[in-house]
């Protein structure tokens, strides 16, 4: 959940400095930002579904044995 907000601030920040450096963002530019964005979602929600699944639950704590 926290990666989420983390992209949508990063995408956020990308869109105001380009605003304000460029007066404008041509249109192709916004909907590359906007897929990348939403790839790293999907690709976020794939790998804390397979996490799940595996462990049964999100908590780190279950993963400690993983650790060498």
């Amino acid at each position: 959940m926290m990666q989420g907000v983390g992209l949508i601030t990063i995408e956020n920040g990308i869109f105001l400095i380009a605003e304000s450096i460029a007066y404008g963002m041509p249109l192709v530019v916004e909907f590359g930002i906007f897929f990348d964005l939403l790839v790293s979602v999907i690709v976020i929600g794939i790998l804390l579904f397979r996490i799940h699944s595996t462990f049964d639950s999100l908590n780190t704590e279950n993963m400690q044995k993983l650790k060498g």
